[in-house]
């Protein structure tokens, strides 16, 4: 793996500079298209984190970490915290990431360009 990373590391950094731009755009365009739908609290009941923990398959304390580093769609109000099953479901169908080999072509295509 080492050798993967020197090879895609060692093109200078004026090549390298459009690949991270695009990419860093991308991961932007995705997180604020992904971010959590606004829903309209009278149609929708909150559940608990233990809720969240059965719907996820998480433990609590990972819910919790989640949260708090601000990967996961929640609500605090004074200590409690407040999820929507929608928002979590949406959440998980958002979740996928690039395989390795998917990035690989990203950056081979954007070298061609």
């Amino acid at each position: 793996m080492a050798t993967e990373e020197q090879i895609l590391f060692s093109l200078p950094l004026s090549r390298m500079e459009p690949i991270f731009k695009n990419w860093v755009r991308d991961v932007i365009s995705q997180t604020t298209l992904t971010q959590t739908k606004p829903i309209n609290p009278a149609d929708e009941e909150p559940i608990n984190i233990q809720d969240v923990a059965k719907l996820t398959g998480k433990a609590v304390a990972t819910i919790y970490s989640l949260h708090h580093h601000r990967k996961i769609p929640g609500y605090r109000k004074g200590q409690r915290l407040y999820f929507f099953r929608s928002q979590i479901l949406e959440w998980i169908r958002t979740g996928k990431h690039s395989t390795i080999d998917e990035i690989k072509a990203d950056a081979l295509n954007s070298l061609a360009r």
